[in-house]
This record gives structure tokens, sequence and C-alpha cells, in this order.
């Protein structure tokens, strides 16, 4: 094997592993946006029970509130 071989060889997989990291800090920050969309969506769905759904679930007006006020990327 010659080393323009080798080096062509190299690049591939110096290439391959770059974008396979780069994939998976992709799907990631993806995830990281979905999950905070729907957190959000789900705090507003909160904030518009009235108060008998909320007594149904076991929270008061004021425990909906403090959470549907939380920033969505607050877990």
């Amino acid at each position: 094997m010659n080393v323009r071989v080798l080096e062509v060889r190299f690049r591939r997989s110096w290439w391959s592993g770059a974008a396979e990291s780069t994939a998976r800090l992709l799907r990631r920050v993806i995830g990281v946006l979905l999950e905070w969309s729907e957190r959000a969506r789900q705090r507003r769905q909160l904030a518009r029970l009235d108060d008998r759904l909320l007594g149904d679930i076991g929270l008061s007006r004021v425990d909906a509130e403090q959470e549907a006020r939380k920033p969505f990327w607050r877990g």
C-alpha cells in the first residue's frame, strides 16, 4: 500500500467520524428543541384548565399558575 492510498483512507475515516459526530449533535439539538416545544405546549394547556379540572388532577390554581409561568427550558 502506498502513502497516497493511506492518505485517502485517513481522510475518509476522519470525514466519516466528523459526519457521525455532527449527526449525533444535530439529533440531540433537535430532541431538546422538540422537548422544549412540548413542555411549552403543555404549560399553555395547563394554564387554560378551569379550577374543577385542576382539582381532578390534584392541582390548585396557584400550582398551575406557578408551573405555567416557568420558562420552557426549565423542567
